[in-house]
């Protein structure tokens, strides 16, 4: 509080009011002197110009006009004069432990509502927090809608200052294919992938709580690559685990047997290739099938390693142009058998083979044929 006095114990709506009976109004303008202001709240006459000055200066109040007046010993002095609706709000600047008047409180709630916050309010914070202790309700709702225009803005600052950058902050290029594209609600991001690729590497220390964590999830079943990256179950990425591994053999043995675990898992999809082994040889497909890449599952492998050797068998391709054409044999295997995040359009492509539901036994085909002939 800018005075140097203790406040009013009398209500401000009933001291305002005394304005109208100074007889040193301008009648034409219909104004309120800035000691006219300072004698109402018993403040300091310098106090009160520089807080019409700092409330002019924001456009908060009119421009104050600049006259000449006397002082309390009849010397001549300068002092400011308002209208009177800005006399109410320096008052309530100047007075904020009294409250806000109904007119500035519904100003400062119109001005929230439009986009403003409390720093750049008719009034400070202080004040409306002052009010707000009368006034729950409608402090609640203030309180609320500055925080987010604050957060708004913020974000918006910081859009803008990203937007502008052509490098990261490792000094990477933000352009061509170093650029991903992060499609948010509040719209489109730009993220370095070299350094998505370096963070995804980088090992961090694990805390006891992550571990703790870790060992629960995966004694109750859960995968491990689902803590490296599934949503609801990550707690660090691989490099990570593996180095808190490396340091921790309690730790280590329970990664271990969920790795047995997934690996006992019998493959829906797996199939019997004894025979085309037999036919082709053991040695070949197996170093074909290393070349393909260990994120795709078992049977997928298996398929796209038969597809190569047999046009290797076929002399369709040489030995020395595998790694070559590879790719072009996993574009084929994809485009016959679409993976779950392949598209058309917008919507994701399924399996007419699909469950409906999780375990049951009706299928997307038993749907689509009901759907078709009921």
């Amino acid at each position: 509080m800018p005075l140097h006095h203790q406040p009013s114990q009398i209500p401000l709506e009933d001291r305002l009011p005394t304005f109208a009976g100074v007889t040193n109004f301008d009648a034409a303008a219909l104004s309120v002197s800035s000691r006219q202001v300072a004698h109402t709240i018993h403040g300091r006459h310098d106090h009160v110009k520089r807080s019409i000055e700092r409330l002019a200066k924001r456009g908060v109040i009119g421009e104050p006009e600049l006259v000449e007046g006397l002082s309390k010993l009849g010397r001549p002095t300068a002092e400011y004069r308002i209208s009177e609706d800005d006399s109410f709000i320096v008052t309530a600047k100047l007075e904020g432990t009294l409250g806000l008047l109904p007119a500035v409180a519904s100003a400062v709630m119109n001005h929230l509502r439009a986009g403003g916050t409390f720093a750049d309010a008719p009034v400070s914070y202080k004040v409306s927090r002052a009010h707000g202790r009368k006034h729950p309700e409608w402090w609640a709702e203030a309180y609320r809608t500055a925080i987010a225009n604050s957060k708004r803005r913020n974000r918006e600052a910081i859009d803008r200052r990203v937007a502008k950058l052509t490098h990261c902050k490792r000094g990477h290029a933000l352009s061509g294919s170093n650029i991903i594209l992060v499609f948010r609600d509040d719209g489109v991001r730009r993220s370095c992938r070299a350094c998505k690729f370096i963070t995804s590497r980088a090992v961090r220390p694990l805390t006891t709580d992550e571990v703790e964590r870790a060992k629960s999830l995966l004694q109750a079943g859960v995968g491990i690559s689902k803590l490296y990256g599934a949503k609801g179950f990550y707690v660090a990425n691989r490099a990570s685990i593996n180095h808190r591994c490396s340091i921790d053999p309690v730790f280590d043995k329970i990664v271990a047997a969920a790795k047995s675990r997934l690996i006992a898992l019998p493959d829906p999809h797996a199939h019997d290739n004894s025979a085309f082994l037999s036919a082709c040889g053991s040695a070949d497909f197996e170093q074909i099938r290393r070349l393909v890449p260990s994120y795709l599952p078992s049977h997928e492998r298996d398929d796209i390693a038969q597809d190569v050797m047999v046009a290797l068998l076929e002399g369709r391709i040489t030995r020395a142009g595998i790694p070559a054409h590879l790719r072009k044999f996993m574009t084929i295997h994809n485009r016959m058998f679409p993976p779950g995040f392949a598209k058309i359009g917008k919507a994701r492509v399924v399996s007419l083979d699909e469950p409906l539901i999780d375990g049951g036994k009706a299928t997307r085909s038993d749907f689509v044929s009901e759907g078709l002939w009921a």
